[in-house]
Protein backbone atom coordinates (compact mmCIF):
# COMPACT_ATOMS: atom_id res chain seq x y z
CA UNK A 1 0.00 0.00 0.00
CA UNK A 2 1.24 3.49 -0.92
CA UNK A 3 2.33 5.74 1.94
CA UNK A 4 0.25 8.92 2.24
CA UNK A 5 2.25 11.85 0.86
CA UNK A 6 2.36 15.05 2.90
CA UNK A 7 3.77 18.42 1.85
CA UNK A 8 5.21 20.37 4.79
CA UNK A 9 4.73 24.08 4.18
CA UNK A 10 6.37 26.17 6.87
CA UNK A 11 6.41 29.91 7.22
CA UNK A 12 5.59 32.89 9.38
CA UNK A 13 2.19 33.37 7.66
CA UNK A 14 2.18 36.93 8.98
CA UNK A 15 -0.52 37.24 7.80
CA UNK A 16 -1.51 34.30 5.63
CA UNK A 17 -2.65 35.48 2.19
CA UNK A 18 -3.68 34.39 -1.31
CA UNK A 19 -0.06 33.87 -2.34
CA UNK A 20 0.47 31.29 0.43
CA UNK A 21 -2.72 29.50 -0.57
CA UNK A 22 -1.65 29.51 -4.23
CA UNK A 23 1.70 27.96 -3.29
CA UNK A 24 -0.06 25.22 -1.32
CA UNK A 25 -2.57 24.51 -4.11
CA UNK A 26 0.21 24.39 -6.69
CA UNK A 27 2.33 22.09 -4.53
CA UNK A 28 -0.66 19.84 -3.76
CA UNK A 29 -1.21 19.18 -7.46
CA UNK A 30 2.42 19.13 -8.62
CA UNK A 31 3.54 16.88 -5.77
CA UNK A 32 0.51 14.60 -5.89
CA UNK A 33 0.24 15.13 -2.13
CA UNK A 34 -2.62 13.75 -0.09
CA UNK A 35 -2.40 16.79 2.16
CA UNK A 36 -0.40 19.96 2.67
CA UNK A 37 0.38 20.78 6.29
CA UNK A 38 0.80 24.46 7.15
CA UNK A 39 3.43 24.70 9.89
CA UNK A 40 3.65 28.24 11.31
CA UNK A 41 7.06 29.04 12.75
CA UNK A 42 7.21 29.96 16.39
CA UNK A 43 10.59 31.68 16.50
CA UNK A 44 12.09 31.67 13.00
CA UNK A 45 15.90 31.94 12.99
CA UNK A 46 16.05 34.33 10.00
CA UNK A 47 13.01 36.56 10.63
CA UNK A 48 11.30 38.47 13.38
CA UNK A 49 7.56 38.60 13.73
CA UNK A 50 5.66 41.11 15.82
CA UNK A 51 2.50 39.02 15.58
CA UNK A 52 2.21 36.25 18.15
CA UNK A 53 2.45 32.63 17.04
CA UNK A 54 -1.04 32.02 18.43
CA UNK A 55 -2.57 34.77 16.26
CA UNK A 56 -0.71 33.55 13.17
CA UNK A 57 -1.93 29.98 13.78
CA UNK A 58 -5.52 31.18 14.21
CA UNK A 59 -5.35 33.19 10.98
CA UNK A 60 -3.89 30.20 9.15
CA UNK A 61 -6.66 27.91 10.42
CA UNK A 62 -9.30 30.41 9.27
CA UNK A 63 -7.73 30.67 5.81
CA UNK A 64 -7.60 26.91 5.21
CA UNK A 65 -10.77 25.75 6.98
CA UNK A 66 -12.73 25.30 3.73
CA UNK A 67 -9.97 23.22 2.12
CA UNK A 68 -10.09 19.66 3.51
CA UNK A 69 -6.66 18.70 2.17
CA UNK A 70 -4.97 21.59 3.97
CA UNK A 71 -4.16 21.07 7.66
CA UNK A 72 -2.66 23.21 10.40
CA UNK A 73 0.20 21.72 12.42
CA UNK A 74 1.62 23.78 15.31
CA UNK A 75 4.45 21.39 16.16
CA UNK A 76 7.05 24.17 16.15
CA UNK A 77 5.32 25.88 19.08
CA UNK A 78 6.39 22.95 21.30
CA UNK A 79 9.94 22.52 20.02
CA UNK A 80 13.10 24.24 21.34
CA UNK A 81 13.76 27.72 20.00
CA UNK A 82 14.70 28.90 17.44
CA UNK A 83 12.65 26.91 14.92
CA UNK A 84 14.86 24.87 12.60
CA UNK A 85 13.37 22.99 9.65
CA UNK A 86 15.69 20.05 10.25
CA UNK A 87 14.38 19.54 13.79
CA UNK A 88 10.77 19.93 12.67
CA UNK A 89 11.14 17.38 9.87
CA UNK A 90 12.88 14.88 12.15
CA UNK A 91 10.16 15.13 14.79
CA UNK A 92 7.37 14.78 12.20
CA UNK A 93 9.09 11.76 10.66
CA UNK A 94 9.36 10.22 14.13
CA UNK A 95 5.74 10.93 15.03
CA UNK A 96 4.33 9.77 11.68
CA UNK A 97 6.59 6.98 10.35
CA UNK A 98 3.86 5.82 7.93
CA UNK A 99 3.76 9.15 6.08
CA UNK A 100 6.06 10.31 3.28
CA UNK A 101 7.04 13.95 3.73
CA UNK A 102 8.28 16.56 1.26
CA UNK A 103 9.37 20.04 2.36
CA UNK A 104 7.84 22.88 0.32
CA UNK A 105 9.94 26.04 0.09
CA UNK A 106 9.98 29.15 -2.05
CA UNK A 107 12.78 29.90 -4.50
CA UNK A 108 13.80 32.88 -2.34
CA UNK A 109 14.30 30.45 0.57
CA UNK A 110 16.13 27.96 -1.67
CA UNK A 111 18.62 30.66 -2.66
CA UNK A 112 19.53 31.01 1.03
CA UNK A 113 19.33 27.30 1.83
CA UNK A 114 23.09 27.04 2.35
CA UNK A 115 22.67 29.37 5.37
CA UNK A 116 20.04 27.14 7.02
CA UNK A 117 20.93 25.14 10.11
CA UNK A 118 22.65 21.91 8.96
CA UNK A 119 21.18 22.18 5.45
CA UNK A 120 23.15 19.19 4.13
CA UNK A 121 21.46 16.88 6.63
CA UNK A 122 18.07 18.38 5.77
CA UNK A 123 18.65 17.61 2.09
CA UNK A 124 19.65 14.06 3.03
CA UNK A 125 16.52 13.22 5.06
CA UNK A 126 13.67 14.87 3.14
CA UNK A 127 12.84 15.67 -0.51
CA UNK A 128 12.40 19.37 -1.23
CA UNK A 129 9.97 20.97 -3.66
CA UNK A 130 10.80 24.52 -4.71
CA UNK A 131 8.00 26.87 -5.76
CA UNK A 132 9.30 29.84 -7.73
CA UNK A 133 7.54 33.07 -8.56
CA UNK A 134 8.14 34.78 -11.87
CA UNK A 135 10.07 37.56 -10.11
CA UNK A 136 12.91 35.19 -9.18
CA UNK A 137 15.65 33.76 -11.35
CA UNK A 138 16.17 29.99 -11.29
CA UNK A 139 19.66 30.44 -12.81
CA UNK A 140 20.79 32.10 -9.61
CA UNK A 141 20.03 28.85 -7.77
CA UNK A 142 21.78 26.71 -10.38
CA UNK A 143 24.92 28.85 -10.31
CA UNK A 144 25.30 29.04 -6.51
CA UNK A 145 28.66 27.29 -5.92
CA UNK A 146 27.69 26.15 -2.40
CA UNK A 147 24.45 24.52 -3.59
CA UNK A 148 25.86 23.14 -6.86
CA UNK A 149 26.67 19.71 -5.35
CA UNK A 150 23.03 19.45 -4.21
CA UNK A 151 21.27 20.48 -7.43
CA UNK A 152 19.90 16.96 -7.91
CA UNK A 153 18.13 17.19 -4.52
CA UNK A 154 16.79 20.60 -5.56
CA UNK A 155 15.40 19.49 -8.92
CA UNK A 156 11.69 19.33 -7.95
CA UNK A 157 10.72 22.77 -9.20
CA UNK A 158 7.37 24.35 -9.88
CA UNK A 159 6.69 27.77 -11.41
CA UNK A 160 3.94 29.95 -9.92
CA UNK A 161 2.54 33.23 -11.19
CA UNK A 162 2.07 35.24 -8.01
CA UNK A 163 3.49 38.47 -6.72
CA UNK A 164 1.67 38.72 -3.38
CA UNK A 165 3.96 39.77 -0.53
CA UNK A 166 3.36 39.62 3.24
CA UNK A 167 5.50 42.74 3.64
CA UNK A 168 3.25 44.70 1.25
CA UNK A 169 0.11 43.37 2.93
CA UNK A 170 1.35 44.33 6.42
CA UNK A 171 2.09 47.85 5.14
CA UNK A 172 -1.46 48.09 3.73
CA UNK A 173 -2.93 46.93 7.04
CA UNK A 174 -0.81 49.40 9.05
CA UNK A 175 -2.18 52.19 6.83
CA UNK A 176 -5.71 50.93 7.50
CA UNK A 177 -6.20 49.85 3.88
CA UNK A 178 -8.20 46.84 2.73
CA UNK A 179 -5.81 43.99 1.90
CA UNK A 180 -7.66 42.25 -0.94
CA UNK A 181 -5.19 39.33 -0.98
CA UNK A 182 -6.10 38.33 2.59
CA UNK A 183 -9.15 36.04 2.98
CA UNK A 184 -12.19 37.87 4.32
CA UNK A 185 -12.43 35.82 7.53
CA UNK A 186 -8.75 36.51 8.22
CA UNK A 187 -9.32 40.24 7.66
CA UNK A 188 -12.19 40.08 10.16
CA UNK A 189 -9.91 38.36 12.68
CA UNK A 190 -7.21 41.02 12.14
CA UNK A 191 -9.74 43.81 12.79
CA UNK A 192 -11.27 42.03 15.79
CA UNK A 193 -7.87 41.67 17.49
CA UNK A 194 -6.38 44.98 16.36
CA UNK A 195 -3.43 43.36 14.60
CA UNK A 196 -1.02 45.38 12.41
CA UNK A 197 -2.47 48.70 13.55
Amino acid sequence: MKQPRIGIYGGAFDPIHAGHLAVAETALLAGDFDEVWFVPTDTPPHKTSATSARHRACMTQLAIMSRPRFKLNTIEFDLPKPSYSLRTVRVLQGQYPDLEFTLIIGLDEALALHMWHNFRELLRIVPIMIIGRSTYDWQELDSNPVLLPFIKQLSRRVHLESSVSSTTIRAQLVRGELAIDVPRNVQDYICQHGLYS
